[in-house]
């Protein structure tokens, strides 16, 4: 179910260029704050 729901995704994506605007956005955005948090815990880890 999983792959056939990633398949109708990209599909859509490609019918819907904004909509694969916003999806790129909103990977930068996660990638940003996986990126924070990475910072974090390394600085927690320096300072325990």
């Amino acid at each position: 179910m999983k792959i056939l729901t990633v398949v109708d995704t990209n599909f859509w994506m490609m019918m819907d260029p904004f909509l694969l605007l916003r999806s790129q956005q909103q990977r930068m955005r996660m990638q940003h704050i996986l990126k924070i948090t990475n910072v974090i815990s390394n600085w927690q880890g320096i300072v325990s």
